[in-house]
């Protein structure tokens, strides 16, 4: 040792102490410790060759513009060397360019494809368990050559030299067990924000794609029941630093579910939240559900089948105007629980109503008279109590309503029959007893 320090005096010719006993300074003449390198000293080099200037392979610590250096390099034919740390015989950091079997933490750059500038395993980096533990920062683009595997990626630069894919993170897989085959994204941040899960250039913020069964899950353990499982969907109208309220026939939140048709995909169906009316504190939206057969030529999308409104009333293929909009002049959004527009068509309807007719049978129900009701009829052009075609055609018909009163005409008109019927038998009796008599005078002539 003393003739390596000696060495090192005469190459640097610096001011050194050897004194018999005592510490050593190298650089200084004034060591405090065991073995003191100055700041005049270059530092400690250690090399495992003879060669010391060309093929050569060494270990240094120096200082370097206020840093200092702990480092491996090697020249000529010789091969770089890893740096290595180790605690109880195990190595617990390994810097090089060389996985180490045995490393749990390791900073590594190939000379020639950037494989990992980091990587943490909880076991030894052994190829087996490099692939599945493997973590990469890399603050470069992807060089040429043989692409090294990323179990999760972060950079801020191109995915890949000129492609423009930029991600903030890329976790995949890789088809090599040696780490060193090719990767395929299975998660990607792109610099722009947005995420993709099965796909490596999401186009919208939040991108999933599968080969296969698609079902995305929630799931909330709880016995509180306002800890379900729940999916927002907010709008407003104007900046995020300065929001405006939301206006008539906004949509507040879409699903849509789109069809491949060999060529494109298609928008085949739709559920929107649409504002109804807004005030302080209240947001009235209703939700539209839309279908596209294929007749909406102005630009193929779903057109509203059904409204629910606000209030709960359910609106069947009502009126839409151009923009895809309710047809405010013929739509009322408290016109009723169920609102058609079209045929319905049914095995039996149940109206429940009150008040039925039954009435009309009571001893004291006042029977209008036939001439009255012709009277009505004449002046009027339909029945007492009965809408004209003039209202039916502007309001409709109440369906119980009219089969009360349909059935109060039924059982007033049963009521006008059995009276016919009692004044008929009256007259066939009196007509009998006549032809009797009659018979009686003809034979006594």
């Amino acid at each position: 040792m003393l003739a390596f320090l000696g060495a090192c005096s005469s190459s640097f010719a610096q001011t050194n102490t050897f004194p018999a006993t005592g510490n050593v300074g190298v650089g200084t003449i004034a060591p405090t410790h065991s073995l003191t390198f100055g700041s005049g000293s270059s530092g400690l080099s250690i090399y495992n060759t003879s060669d010391q200037t060309t093929n050569f392979e060494r270990g240094q610590l120096f200082w370097n513009s206020n840093i200092l250096n702990l480092n491996t390099s090697y020249g000529g034919s010789a091969t770089s060397r890893n740096l290595r740390i180790t605690s109880g015989g195990i190595s617990q950091l390994t810097i090089g360019n060389v996985p180490e079997s045995s490393s749990a933490m390791e900073v590594r750059r190939n000379m020639t494809a950037i494989t990992s500038l980091l990587a943490v395993s909880s076991q030894g980096l052994t190829a087996s368990v490099y692939q599945q533990n493997g973590l990469a920062v890399i603050p470069s683009i992807n060089q040429t050559g043989t692409a090294g595997y990323r179990g999760l990626f972060i950079s801020p630069f191109e995915q890949s030299l000129g492609s423009g894919l930029r991600n903030l993170i890329d976790a995949g897989t890789n088809t090599a067990a040696d780490a060193m085959g090719t990767h395929t994204s299975k998660f990607v941040v792109t610099s722009d924000g947005k995420i993709g899960i099965g796909i490596t250039s999401p186009t919208e913020k939040f991108y999933i794609r599968e080969e296969g069964l698609l079902r995305p899950t929630f799931e909330s353990v709880t016995t509180t029941d306002h800890y379900r499982p729940i999916l927002d969907f907010k709008r407003s109208r104007g900046t995020v630093a300065a929001k405006l309220p939301v206006v008539l026939n906004d949509k507040l939140g879409s699903v849509y579910f789109w069809g491949y048709d060999g060529t494109n995909y298609i928008e085949s169906s739709g559920i929107n939240g649409v504002t109804e009316s807004t005030a302080t504190g209240v947001v009235r939206a209703g939700l539209s559900f839309a279908t596209n057969d294929g007749t909406n030529l102005i630009n193929n999308s779903p057109v509203t089948r059904m409204y629910v409104t606000a209030s709960g009333n359910v609106l069947i293929n009502p009126k839409i105007v151009p923009g895809g909009h309710l047809d405010p002049a013929a739509t009322s959004y408290d016109g009723g629980k169920l609102q058609v527009r079209g045929l319905i068509r049914a095995q039996e309807i149940k109206v429940e109503t009150t008040n039925w007719p039954d009435f009309v049978f009571a001893k004291n129900y006042q029977l209008p008279s036939l001439q009255t009701t012709e009277q009505h009829i004449l002046a009027n052009g339909h029945l007492p109590g009965i809408p004209s075609a003039a209202e039916v055609e502007k309001d409709g018909i109440a369906l119980g309503e009219m089969n009360k009163k349909l059935l109060q005409k039924i059982e007033e008109l049963t009521l006008y029959l059995i009276e016919m019927k009692k004044e008929n038998d009256s007259t066939v009796k009196k007509i009998g007893q006549m032809e009797i008599e009659l018979q009686k005078l003809q034979t006594k002539k």
